[in-house]
């Protein structure tokens, strides 16, 4: 048997490991690296130790294997950082639409503008797409270059384009532009999401609700999902007096809702954006209107227990302790409700630990006394209804 040498016996175990892992670190190993995926791995190796040189002989190796757009694309990078000439012309034999948009994007997200529009053009003419088409867009903004609107405007195929084209308008605030889109897109098949994105883009522009364009519906379940809209809209405002417009739109839009259809799933909703403007207006130190509401709540679903916590606080913000202790020692002692939603709200606590939920019905109570002298609201009655609270 032959000597085996100390660099044959290295060379072995080099091809040895890279056939379990190709992602080895053993620069030594690059010189048996004769795959394009082993050439990449050495070129990773040598960017990231930031031999650039050393790094490009090894990706084009990589690309003279397999002529993959990762790898021309590393090239032209490294070229790029070491001021070497680079034939642009490469990327254009690429000349499918997926790997055009690879170097349209990437060309783009590294400046080179005037080539990513070019290249984009390209994969545009092989197939016309929108997302190609409003990559164009996004392109020529960037670098400052004409555009032709009528490109993401005009000629589209399906609502599904139209939908796109309007989003990224209305997302890069071309307002009047989204808007035609989507009244373009709402000709052809009505939607509630283009009814809603129409209100957002009135909204931004004016200011100003345009609750008709909702109350246009005869439809219970979409009346609904307006609704669910404005709710939500409600809860991602920070302050408790920009809540109650956006809970009042809800309530007239449930409200049409329930003239139309009747159903049990539609009256609790009705109730539960009656109890939680309630709440709010008990924040904003209106407890009359909070009474009313949590009375309506109760009145439309009595089964929506919770709205009992801000009548009874409404109340005795009132004065009218008599019917405020009423409603506490009716309630005080049963459970609450684990179907019911429970109305979550962000007071600042001073870096306090946020308490843990309610379960009882006398823990609630007790919460809702301590938020509301969180916000500067109180009444002499406060200490009587905590005693007997706090009685067991």
């Amino acid at each position: 048997m032959k000597n085996i040498t100390l660099t044959a016996l290295l060379c072995w175990f080099t091809i040895a490991l890279s056939a379990q892992k190709s992602t080895f670190k053993m620069p030594d190993s690059c010189v048996v690296a004769n795959t394009h995926s082993l050439c990449v791995d050495c070129g990773h190796y040598y960017k990231s130790k930031n031999n650039q040189s050393e790094a490009l002989i090894y990706f084009e190796k990589a690309y003279s294997l397999a002529h993959k757009r990762e790898y021309l694309w590393q090239i032209y990078e490294i070229k790029k950082a070491l001021r070497l000439p680079f034939d642009t012309a490469s990327f254009f034999k690429h000349d499918h639409y997926n790997d055009l948009m690879y170097y349209a994007k990437a060309l783009s997200n590294s400046g080179s503008y005037d080539l990513a529009a070019t290249i984009c053009k390209k994969a545009i003419a092989k197939l016309p797409t929108i997302e190609g088409k409003l990559l164009l867009h996004d392109i020529c903004k960037r670098g400052k270059l004409p555009f032709d609107m009528k490109l993401i405007t005009t000629d589209l195929t399906s609502t599904k384009d139209m939908t796109k084209s309007a989003e990224y308008l209305f997302e890069n605030e071309f307002y009047d532009e989204a808007k035609f889109m989507y009244e373009y897109s709402e000709k052809i098949s009505h939607s509630h999401y283009n009814i809603i994105n129409l209100h957002e883009i009135n909204l931004k522009k004016t200011g100003i609700f345009e609750l008709d364009i909702f109350l246009k519906s005869k439809d219970a379940t979409e009346l609904m999902l307006y609704s669910n809209y404005f709710s939500q809209s409600a809860e991602e405002q920070k302050k408790y007096g920009d809540k109650i417009p956006f809970l009042k739109q809800a309530i007239l839009l449930m409200e049409s809702a329930v003239l139309q259809k009747d159903g049990k799933q539609f009256e609790l909703a009705l109730a539960q954006n009656y109890s939680n403007l309630s709440f709010y207006l008990l924040l904003e130190a209106n407890s009359e209107e909070a009474e009313k509401m949590a009375r309506k709540s109760l009145a439309l679903a009595p089964e929506f227990e919770l709205a009992n916590t801000n009548l009874a606080a409404a109340l005795l913000l009132q004065g009218k302790y008599d019917q405020a202790e009423k409603v506490y020692r009716q309630w005080m002692d049963k459970p609450l409700k684990s179907e019911v939603p429970q109305i979550t709200e962000l007071i600042e606590t001073n870096g306090e630990a946020s308490p843990p939920p309610p379960v009882t019905f006398r823990e609630a109570f007790l919460q809702d006394l301590k938020d509301l002298e969180r916000v500067g609201l109180t009444h002499p009655d406060f200490s009587k209804i905590r005693a007997l609270l706090e009685k067991k």
